[in-house]
């Protein structure tokens, strides 16, 4: 049985309605004179390859139900209901699409919203989340009620308001100056991403002129404005920019022509965009490098396994904890016994060579067994593979006996 709210959202409408795309297009005008906002910012490269590739890796690493055991210990809990509902959070997305639009929100406005479809509560008192329906982060307004408790609002596509209870949310924050929702990037990195994109429209209007300076040409005689014109006009049409306009100018009567010098903004803008751009990628924690700036690659390490964990340390895993967390606090009700987490495994691994010296020393310890590779490696396991093995020559300290007592009358 469905939740009643689960109707009034006609999701499939609400993402191409027109009122949202006007929504999209809003944005603020930067320093530099050009408007910021979703649309414009991501046809920055920059802006672009940053947010897709933290939104690709975030949402393609694995997530897992977890049972916790005795002691430190844990197993999957593959009968767990949300183990179904993050392989399909809704009816139309993959998990991949859900995770990655969320996170799309979250760089890009700080906030990342879903709407919790929970069943009604069955004879024991539980209930179970259908689905995660995400909420664009410009619909919703949040406020906070006098005894600290969030509400919610969501703007239909008619313009109504509608009440949202805060348990029916899953609200992800980016970082936050008030606790109650996270600040948008493209508010607070609006001059940043304003002046890239003034850069990138001086680029386009050089590479139009055919990266070519201006021309001055100098008549013996006074010309009328009328000859005038059609001799710049003449000019301009023959011996303009562009691939197939002709590159040896023909002058009559005396004339003489002066190139320009190319002017400084023309001649720097190159080293201006490749400035703006590892601004783009500090403002989003990213390693230059992974977004084609070579040349900072080593502050990022020297080995590409050692900029791979430098990545995932400093740039990802904030964000796996921040999913963790709210998915654990949202959507677990027995969280003494429960809990979700990614597996970052796959981005840790190693080139071969280090892996399996690593397995090796792993086996010989005693805290890997063959079983145990195989599965790091996604290979079936073999009988008899689940044995530890120990080292002959070690054993524990309390085995010595008198060799490690203190003597009588001795100091320890």
């Amino acid at each position: 049985m469905t939740n009643p709210l689960r109707a009034l959202f006609e999701l499939r409408s609400i993402g191409n309605s027109a009122d949202l795309l006007e929504l999209l297009l809003k944005g603020g005008e930067s320093i530099a004179g050009t408007s910021v906002n979703e649309r414009t910012a991501l046809n920055i490269a920059a802006v672009m390859t940053c947010v897709s590739l933290i939104g690709r890796t975030v949402a393609s690493l694995p997530i897992r139900a977890y049972e916790r055991l005795d002691g430190r210990s844990k197993q999957p809990a593959e009968n767990h209901p949300l183990s179904g509902l993050l392989r399909k959070p809704n009816s139309w997305q993959t998990r991949l699409e859900f995770i990655l639009m969320m996170q799309t929100h979250l760089l890009l406005r700080g906030n990342a919203y879903a709407w919790i479809n929970r069943s009604p509560l069955t004879r024991d008192g539980s209930e179970q989340i259908q689905e995660l329906v995400p909420l664009h982060p410009d619909r919703v307004d949040v406020t906070q009620l006098e005894d600290w408790s969030l509400a919610y609002t969501l703007t239909r596509r008619t313009g109504q308001k509608m009440p949202l209870p805060s348990t029916e949310v899953f609200h992800l924050r980016g970082l936050s100056t008030d606790g109650i929702k996270g600040r948008s990037t493209l508010e607070d990195a609006r001059d940043v991403i304003g002046v890239a994109l003034a850069t990138q429209e001086h680029a386009g209007s050089f590479w139009r002129r055919d990266a070519t300076p201006s021309v001055v040409l100098t008549h013996p005689k006074s010309l009328s404005d009328k000859a005038q014109k059609n001799l710049e006009e003449k000019f301009e049409q023959t011996y303009g920019g562009g691939k197939d306009k002709r590159r040896v100018a023909v002058l009559e009567e005396g004339m003489e022509l002066t190139p320009l010098s190319v002017s400084p903004n023309d001649a720097q803008f190159l080293e201006t965009r490749k400035f703006q751009r590892s601004e783009i990628a500090g403002w989003f924690h990213v390693p230059p490098h992974m977004i084609g700036d070579t040349e900072k690659s080593t502050s990022w390490g020297t080995g590409i396994e050692q900029q791979q964990i430098a990545y995932l340390t400093f740039t990802i895993r904030p964000w796996l904890v921040a999913w963790e967390q709210r998915l654990n606090l949202d959507l677990i009700t027995n969280r003494a016994r429960f809990f979700l987490e990614f597996n970052v495994d796959g981005l840790l691994r190693g080139d071969i060579t280090s892996r399996y010296n690593a397995y090796w020393r792993g086996i010989q310890g005693g805290w890997l067994s063959p079983n145990d590779v195989r599965a790091l490696e996604n290979m079936n396991p073999i009988e008899g593979g689940d044995v530890y093995l120990a080292p002959t020559n070690l054993a524990p300290l309390t085995s010595f006996g008198d060799l490690i007592a203190p003597q009588p009358g001795t100091s320890a």
